[in-house]
């Protein structure tokens, strides 16, 4: 049997839409939290995988479960800004 994993985070409101129809049934929306944003549940069969799928959508979706979800991403994180972080705000030079 293959073992999910099951990352449970905050989405901004305007994201959730997106993340339904991305995930589909991989996704579970439980609801408003009182700042606004929306509880949700991503599960998947690799962790890693799910958390590279996420990483794009920056602060709009906060991984607060499982810690090693919140790590890998903040490890992909450091990997973007040490890739991308002299890159002018314009985009002009690479």
């Amino acid at each position: 049997l293959r073992q999910t994993v099951d990352l449970e985070c905050l989405a901004a409101e305007h994201v959730v839409q997106v993340l339904r129809w991305l995930f589909d049934r991989q996704l579970t929306v439980n609801g408003p939290a009182s700042d606004g944003r929306v509880h949700i549940v991503l599960s998947g069969a690799r962790l890693e995988v799910l958390t590279s799928q996420i990483a794009g959508f920056g602060r709009d979706v906060e991984v607060l479960r499982p810690p090693a979800a919140r790590r890998h991403l903040a490890s992909v994180g450091g990997q973007l800004r040490d890739l991308y972080g002299d890159v002018p705000p314009d985009g002009a030079g690479h």
